[in-house]
């Protein structure tokens, strides 16, 4: 049973993987214009189900969605970067775990070190992708996801092993 836990596992780290790289090799217009029209899409359900609830009295313009999506963009980026590696950091640490049975704190060092790893290659990946560009930035940004998501992990195990 164990053995189909880590290909389960292994498979959820190679599909966030694949994951992260597809949403890396997007054109920069392209990227913007999901991330934009993402943010529109929860703007308007956060604001039709508050005004159904009566806690607004009207509903926003489609030009104030767009504004505020703009507005949003940049915060909303970072929140999907660190989402990308909270996730990727959690598969990895739970798949270490699985194949190796060792001890947390090394498990999540190099969990760490694996996804700082993928996380700066992927910048660097985006340098040759139309209108991208890599940042240091998104590389903390990964790099705290990832340590956020083994920590997340190392919680839940302390607790449910107790």
């Amino acid at each position: 049973m164990k053995k189909v836990y880590i290909i389960i596992v292994s498979i959820l780290v190679l599909l966030q993987l694949l994951f992260i790289f597809f949403m890396s090799n997007m054109k920069a217009v392209e990227s913007d214009t999901k991330s934009e029209g993402t943010l529109v899409t929860v703007l308007k359900g956060v604001n039709n189900f508050n005004y159904k609830l009566g806690l607004t009295k009207a509903t926003f313009t489609d030009e104030e969605y767009e504004v505020t999506s703009k507005v949003l963009n940049p915060i909303a980026r970072k929140v999907m970067h660190f989402t990308e590696y909270f996730i990727l950091g959690l598969l990895i640490i739970i798949d270490l775990y699985l194949i190796t049975g060792k001890k947390y704190i090394w498990l999540l060092l190099l969990t760490i070190g694996l996804c700082t790893i993928f996380a700066s290659l992927d910048e660097v990946h985006q340098l040759f992708v139309n209108g991208r560009s890599g940042s240091y930035k998104d590389v903390i940004v990964d790099t705290i996801g990832s340590i956020v998501g083994c920590l997340f992990y190392g919680t839940y195990y302390r607790l449910v092993t107790k």
